[in-house]
């Protein structure tokens, strides 16, 4: 982070604002037709980061679609949701399709 962007972070927080970097989903796609959406591409059995969850909650709260895609695959992206309740329960950030 350099010098400039340190300020603003600071004052951004002097002001009570929470400010967040980094965990944002790998792609931000925009299909010819329809709404822009956001992935994370994860591999089977592995972990969305602390960041990565607050940032997909974050976003799916802003109203925008962010969903997570297993080893690449196009077909089985999920809309991660369902594992914020599950991992939320058991205070884990594991994901598995």
């Amino acid at each position: 982070m350099n010098e400039l962007e340190k300020k603003f972070k600071e004052e951004a927080k002097r002001r009570g604002c929470e400010v967040l970097r980094g965990g944002y989903p790998d792609f931000l796609v925009i299909p010819p037709e329809g709404d822009p959406f956001f992935v994370e591409v994860k591999k089977d059995g592995t972990y969305l980061t602390k960041k990565q969850h607050k940032m997909i909650r974050t976003f799916s709260q802003l109203g925008l679609s962010v969903f997570i895609s297993f080893n690449g695959e196009w077909a089985c992206m999920a809309n991660p949701s369902d594992y914020y309740r599950k991992s939320m329960q058991k205070k884990k950030f594991r994901i598995t399709p």
